[in-house]
């Protein structure tokens, strides 16, 4: 189907600029300074599907509204699950946070996968009671893990994914430790770009259908900030 890429790597992403600060900053012999946090999210995106230009039908006040609320989440890249978490409620109403987020629940339900290379697959938001896979399994590339949601610091029903980078080994032992690691960028066999919809264009009240712009078919590579893509 057809995505908006939210907050894909550029100059404004909200991903791209967050940080999350340490405790106290950690010297880094290597760059011979100090490090105050790092940023996991760097490359993420929110992804949230399309149809005839819209993600939702009516005003979205409700998260049957939105297209791809309930849809299955599937791996992206095979690997081994490391840690999940299941059971934080889903935000009910769109547009705004039923419950205060943290450290401690804001990427929600969350599956971690880790790939032959080391690299870890982030799935976030899911829908509570979703997940399918616990720690240990190994799944396949396509195999459904759970189903999109809204939970944690989530607004709008959407897929938060990244990637994250792990040379140290680190083990995911809480909920918090896969916020302190740094984000890989990572790139699609293919899609096609459909155009680059407005910064923030889920918020736009009222909302109007994205047009398409161009087709350009396009190899290994990841979205930009708020390209609308089909696969």
């Amino acid at each position: 189907g057809v995505w908006l890429a939210e907050g894909a790597p550029g100059m404004n992403s909200y991903h791209t600029r967050a940080l999350f600060p340490f405790d106290e900053p950690v010297f880094d012999p290597d760059q011979n300074g100090y490090l105050i946090g790092n940023n996991p999210q760097r490359y993420a995106i929110d992804y949230a599907k399309l149809v005839d230009g819209l993600p939702y039908v009516g005003d979205g006040s409700a998260l049957e509204d939105w297209h791809c609320y309930n849809l299955p989440i599937l791996a992206a890249q095979s690997g081994k699950v490391i840690f999940t978490k299941d059971g934080i409620p889903d935000n009910q109403t769109p547009f705004e946070l039923d419950y205060p987020t943290d450290i401690n629940n804001a990427t929600g339900n969350v599956v971690y996968i880790e790939h032959a290379d080391g690299s870890i697959g982030n799935y976030s938001h899911l829908k509570p009671n979703s997940i399918t896979v616990a720690v240990g399994d190994m799944v396949e590339v396509g195999q459904e893990i759970g189903r999109l949601g809204n939970s944690g610091n989530s607004f709008a029903p959407h897929l938060h994914m990244h990637v994250l980078t792990n040379p140290e080994g680190k083990t995911l032992n809480e909920y918090p430790d896969g916020l302190f690691m740094e984000s890989l960028p990572y790139k699609f066999a293919q899609f096609t770009k459909l155009g680059t919809a407005p910064v923030g264009y889920l918020d736009l009240n009222p909302i109007y259908p994205f047009e398409p712009t161009e087709t350009e078919v396009v190899n290994n590579t990841i979205p930009s900030e708020s390209d609308v893509i089909e696969f």
